[in-house]
């Protein structure tokens, strides 16, 4: 049997080495589509020379470091809250250096024939993206995350573990849903928002707000 159609994993660098990091490493031992080469992570810097077996290349001022060793995508692994703003500026960083973004699909998520998702996005184990939704660039779906029906997620945006965004909400970019919350049907979210763990969502909510509670109620406004 001929080795002409195999495809070889995506030579990858990983940016962060923290516990999201973790997650999208051990959800590639399932996937085998890439091969991380190279982490870059500025707070491990001087703490040891490998992450989890893999060289560690330094801060992302050594994205040319990597795509000189053979580096042609690359995973963001930061996924802590408000992380929105920082994965938008280095998913445009590495861009800026030729490399693409890889997507992470874990083969126990699910997602309908009619969904879309962008490039760069993570679906984490157990989570779920049902028909007609749409999700953008460099988004995380946690494990056990629900999207609905028609939903729609904007670029750079978390939807942490175990969050339900119920059918037809509208979530905008950079923005960040807490574990466990829940987001009722036709809601719509704004841009750089924040939704604390375990609310529910019962009204549309502004540009940059952070809401939290049962209802969720505005504890502040603050635009990054």
């Amino acid at each position: 049997m001929s080795g002409a159609n195999v495809q070889r994993p995506q030579k990858c660098i990983l940016l962060g080495a923290g516990g999201h990091a973790q997650v999208v490493l051990e959800a590639l031992c399932f996937t085998k589509g890439q091969e991380i080469i190279g982490v870059l992570d500025k707070n491990q810097i001087g703490l040891g020379e490998v992450f989890k077996g893999i060289p560690l290349l330094g801060d992302d001022t050594a994205l040319e470091k990597a795509r000189n060793i053979g580096a042609e995508f690359f995973i963001i692994g930061i996924g802590s809250t408000r992380a929105g703003p920082l994965r938008e500026t280095l998913f445009k960083l590495a861009r800026s250096y030729g490399l693409m973004p890889a997507t992470v699909i874990h083969p126990h998520s699910y997602q309908a024939p009619s969904s879309s998702f962008g490039e760069g996005s993570q679906l984490l184990a157990g989570s779920l993206l049902n028909s007609n939704c749409s999700i953008g660039m460099n988004v995380i779906v946690n494990c056990g995350a629900i999207i609905e029906h028609n939903c729609k997620v904007g670029d750079h945006t978390h939807i942490a573990s175990g969050a339900c965004l119920c059918g037809d909400v509208q979530v905008g970019a950079s923005s960040h849903i807490g574990a466990r919350s829940v987001i009722i049907q036709g809601v719509k979210i704004g841009r750089g928002v924040t939704v604390g763990a375990g609310s529910v969502v019962l009204k549309d909510v502004e540009d940059f707000e952070t809401v939290v509670g049962v209802p969720a109620r505005v504890m502040r406004t603050e635009a990054f």
